[in-house]
C-alpha cells in the first residue's frame, strides 16, 4: 500500500478568517479545503475540523493500480 499524501499542513489566514488545508504533491504544496470562521462555525471548531482533515489525509492509501 502506498500513501497518497506524505505531508499536510494547516494555515490560518487572518485576513479571510479561515483555516486552509494543504497537501504536498512531489515538490509543491496544493490547496485542498478551507474552513471559514463565522456565525455557523466558531474559531475552535473550524481549527479542529481543519486539523482532523489534515490528519485523515495522511491515512489515505492506494490499494490497487493497474
Amino acid at each position: 500500500m502506498k500513501r497518497l499524501f506524505k505531508k499536510t499542513k494547516v494555515v490560518y489566514d487572518a485576513h479571510m478568517k479561515c483555516y486552509d488545508v494543504y497537501y504536498k504533491n512531489f515538490l509543491f504544496w496544493k490547496f485542498d479545503q478551507s474552513y471559514k470562521v463565522g456565525e455557523y462555525m466558531g474559531d475552535d471548531i473550524a481549527k479542529k475540523h481543519a486539523i482532523d482533515r489534515a490528519q485523515n489525509m495522511l491515512e489515505i492509501v492506494e490499494i490497487y493500480r493497474s
